[in-house]
C-alpha cells in the first residue's frame, strides 16, 4: 500500500465550525464519501446524528463518526464531558475524542484528569475513546510521556495531539514522545492533529511512527491523522500513484 492509501486509511476528516447545521455536515459528509474514503468523520457531538444518517444513506456505513467532548478547552469537571459523550453515542458515533483537562495538570492536579477519564472511559464502554492532550500547550516532553502513560493506564484507546485551537498543535517532537510511550507500554494507538494541512506534513508523522514503531504498526486501529483539508489532496495523490 503506498503512503497516500495508508494515510487516507487513517484519516479522521475533521469539521468542526460553530456555524456549522445538520444540512451543512450532511452535505459535507455525502462528500467524504464520494470517492475514496477516509476511516473516519470527526464533528461536534450536536452533529453526529446527521454525519451518521448522510453516510448511512450514502452506502458508508464503514465510516466511523467520531465525536469530540469536553472541546476546546479541556475544564476538569467531568459533567459537560459525560453529557458530551452521551449525546454522540446515542446519535451513532462510535469514536470519542476528549480534551484531557491540561491546564488543571499542569498546574499540578493530576486527579482532576485521572478522576475525568475513569468516568468517560465508563460512559463509553465498547467504544473508541481518543484523549486529547495539548502537546502545544504542556510543551515538557517529559510532561507528555508522563500524561501519555497515566492516559493509557486510565483507558485511554489512543493519544492524541492536540484540538487544533492553540498556538501549536501536533510537532514531530511530541509525537515521538508520544509514540515511545506506546512502544514502551506495548499498546494503544495515536493521532496527530492540530496544523495538518497537508499530505507532507502528514506523512511525517507517518515516518515517525514506522520509525519508532514498526512498519507494519501504523493501520486505522493504531494511527489517525486528524485534519480538515487533507482529503482532496490525498484523493489526487492517490489518483496519482495508480493512475
Amino acid at each position: 500500500m503506498n503512503a497516500a492509501a495508508r494515510l487516507l486509511a487513517a484519516l479522521d476528516h475533521t469539521r468542526l465550525e460553530a456555524e456549522d447545521t445538520a444540512v451543512t455536515i450532511s452535505d459535507w459528509c455525502a462528500a467524504a464519501a464520494a470517492g475514496a474514503r477516509p476511516v473516519a468523520v470527526c464533528v461536534y457531538p450536536a452533529h453526529a446524528a446527521a454525519a451518521r444518517a448522510a453516510l448511512d444513506a450514502a452506502d458508508a456505513g464503514e465510516i466511523a463518526v467520531a465525536a469530540v467532548a469536553n472541546f476546546p478547552d479541556g475544564e476538569p469537571d467531568p459533567g459537560s464531558a459525560l453529557r458530551d459523550i452521551r449525546v454522540a453515542l446515542a446519535a451513532g458515533a462510535s469514536e470519542i475524542d476528549l480534551v484531557f483537562p491540561w491546564r488543571a495538570y499542569r498546574a499540578g492536579d493530576a486527579g482532576a484528569g485521572m478522576r475525568m477519564l475513569g468516568r468517560c472511559r465508563e460512559a463509553c464502554s465498547g467504544k473508541l475513546l481518543k484523549v486529547i492532550l495539548e502537546t502545544g500547550e504542556l510543551g515538557d516532553l517529559r510532561l507528555i510521556r508522563e500524561l501519555s502513560a497515566m492516559a493509557l493506564d486510565a483507558g485511554a484507546d489512543f493519544i492524541k495531539t492536540s484540538t487544533g485551537r492553540t498556538a501549536t498543535g501536533a510537532t514531530p517532537e511530541a509525537a515521538r514522545a508520544i509514540l515511545e510511550c506506546l512502544r514502551e507500554r506495548g499498546r494503544g494507538g495515536f493521532k496527530a492533529s492540530g496544523g495538518i494541512r497537508s499530505v507532507v506534513d502528514a506523512m511525517r508523522y507517518l515516518e515517525l511512527a514506522d520509525g519508532i514503531l514498526g512498519e507494519s504498526w501504523a493501520t486505522p486501529a493504531t494511527f489517525r491523522i486528524g485534519a480538515s483539508s487533507l482529503l482532496g489532496e490525498l484523493r489526487v495523490s492517490l489518483a496519482t500513484a495508480t493512475g
